[in-house]
C-alpha cells in the first residue's frame, strides 16, 4: 500500500521535482553561509588544524551547491516535458459534424 501511495504522489504531479529543486535552493543557502564562515575562520583567526582544509571545503561546498541548483532546474525542464507528453486534449469535442465521403 505505501508503494501505491509514493507511486500516486510521484505519478501525477511535478511536485516533488519542484520541492527538490526548493530543498536544493535552501540547502545551497545554508552551505554557503557555512563556505562564509570557513573563510572568515581561516583569514581572521587561522583555526583551522589540517593545511588545506579551507580551499578543500570551499570548493566542495560551491561545487556542491551549482550542482544542487543545476539538477533542481533540470527536474524542473522534465516535470514541464512530463506535462507536455501526456498528451492530454486542450478541449474536447462534443460532436464530430464531419462529412464522411
Amino acid at each position: 500500500m505505501l508503494r501505491f501511495a509514493i507511486d500516486a504522489t510521484v505519478s501525477f504531479s511535478s511536485f516533488p521535482l519542484r520541492l527538490a529543486y526548493v530543498l536544493s535552493s535552501a540547502l545551497s543557502l545554508i552551505f554557503c553561509a557555512y563556505l562564509v564562515y570557513a573563510v572568515f575562520m581561516h583569514f581572521f583567526f587561522d583555526l583551522t588544524l589540517v593545511p588545506g582544509w579551507s580551499s578543500l571545503i570551499i570548493s566542495v561546498i560551491a561545487f556542491g551547491a551549482i550542482n544542487l541548483v543545476c539538477l533542481g532546474i533540470i527536474g524542473e525542464y522534465i516535470g514541464r516535458i512530463f506535462e507536455q507528453v501526456k498528451s492530454r486534449p486542450l478541449y474536447l469535442v462534443g460532436e464530430d459534424t464531419r462529412d464522411d465521403c
